[in-house]
């Protein structure tokens, strides 16, 4: 199925928004659990290794910081570099599927490390 480019674009802000929201969750719960922090005990009480939970979380803060950083540049593209063309579903999916992968090799090492 193909779309327009204009249609795309709006995807990729969209992908932007809710990698920014997903990295903003993260570290809000790092920045709970720091030392010294009253919600502190609350939150990882039931955790084994809390620095290496925090570090993981930290780390998929980073990648969708990433991740809404390159969907931002794309959505600019497709909107205001790129003329009206007709462009193939499949590279949205292909797209989704390297997010997807990266934050999963992400979780899966952070539970082989600990």
């Amino acid at each position: 199925m193909n779309v327009k480019s204009m249609f795309l674009a709006y995807i990729f802000l969209g992908i932007s928004v809710i990698s920014l929201l997903f990295s903003l969750y993260y570290k809000i719960i790092v920045i709970k659990t720091s030392p010294g922090r009253k919600d502190r005990n609350r939150l990882i009480e039931n955790i084994k290794d809390p620095i290496t939970w925090r570090e993981g979380h930290t780390i998929l803060s980073y990648i969708f910081i990433f991740w809404a950083t390159i969907s931002l540049f794309i959505f600019i593209y497709l909107k205001f570099f790129n003329n009206e063309i007709i462009i193939s579903l499949l590279y949205l999916f292909v797209y989704i599927g390297i997010i997807l992968t990266s934050v999963l090799l992400s979780i899966i090492k952070k539970k082989a490390v600990s």
